[in-house]
């Protein structure tokens, strides 16, 4: 059986109604559902399939229930070069793996999941890993994966951050338990003062990623041993060294920074500090 959103702004919406039959008991094997193309279909009904469902490039948006069918979120090169993709706000009891797809609630809500597989990109092969892409609205609230079974993580974090979003803590993910971490957290518009957590330390249960407050800009280092103020309140000592190639008009920054405050944010931009998370105490550049 197969549901296809061909183009991009293709929507397919099935409703209330539609459920799905494994055909095992008929003999023929078991069923595979395939949802693929490069648009959005959309399921709202409640079904107790248990064959295998499977999502190649499209975004499949689940705002039902599916019970206990294993999901698989993967992408087919020769269909196109993007990701599939899980979203909505429903719920899918059975175990989800994912491939070179994404995991993606949808804004201010939860997606609920039985198990979540999470893969690393692996460029030998083409594979681009997992992704789990998070919201935090204008109104500071989170979107959430809600994992009622384990949570093997991997691949890249994304964060859609709303400017308006203040800082603060924010529960993105949470499980029953927690193995492996997220491989790189990128953001979709410019990168905050933050901290990621996989908390309990040593049985985690959930990820928290904490809002650390606004950028702000510390000027510009202009001598060596200066000591500057911390977003946070500690201080810096900052030991830098600027070569600059007149004739190309680039510098080349290096040094060490130490520093008081284990939460004070910094960065380096060309010869300026500005605000990148360090978790250490410690940083050569």
């Amino acid at each position: 059986l197969t549901f296809l959103a061909q183009n991009a702004n293709d929507l397919l919406t099935l409703g209330a109604e539609v459920s799905f039959n494994d055909d095992t008991v008929f003999g023929a094997g078991g069923t595979s559902v395939l949802v693929t193309g490069n648009g959005t279909v959309v399921y709202n009904g409640t079904t107790v399939y248990q064959g295998t469902l499977k999502v190649n490039n499209a975004n499949f948006k689940v705002n039902g229930e599916i019970d206990a069918a294993p999901v698989f979120v993967c992408r087919n090169l020769g269909l196109s070069p993007q990701r599939g993709t899980l979203s909505g706000v429903g719920i899918l009891t059975g175990d989800v793996l994912v491939n070179s797809g994404t995991i993606s609630p949808d804004t201010d809500s939860t997606l609920t999941l039985g198990s979540l597989s999470l893969n690393p990109a692996d460029p030998a092969d083409n594979t681009l890993g997992s992704l789990v892409h998070i919201e935090i609205d204008s109104s500071s609230t989170p979107s959430v994966v809600a994992v009622t079974g384990q949570a093997s993580l991997a691949g890249i974090l994304e964060i859609a951050l709303d400017p308006s979003a203040q800082p603060g803590t924010y529960t993105i993910l949470t499980s029953a338990g927690i193995t492996g971490t997220f491989d790189h957290v990128t953001f979709t518009g410019p990168t905050p003062n933050y901290t990621l957590s996989y908390l309990p330390v040593g049985h985690p249960t959930y990820v928290q990623f904490d809002l650390l407050g606004g950028s702000t800009h510390l000027g510009e280092v202009l001598a060596k041993d200066a000591t500057i103020p911390s977003p946070n309140g500690g201080m810096a000592a900052i030991n830098i060294s600027v070569r600059n190639d007149e004739k190309k008009g680039k510098g080349k920054p290096k040094g060490q920074f130490f520093y008081a405050d284990p939460n004070s944010g910094l960065k380096l931009e060309a010869t300026k500090i500005t605000s990148l998370v360090i978790t250490g105490t410690q940083a050569q550049f």
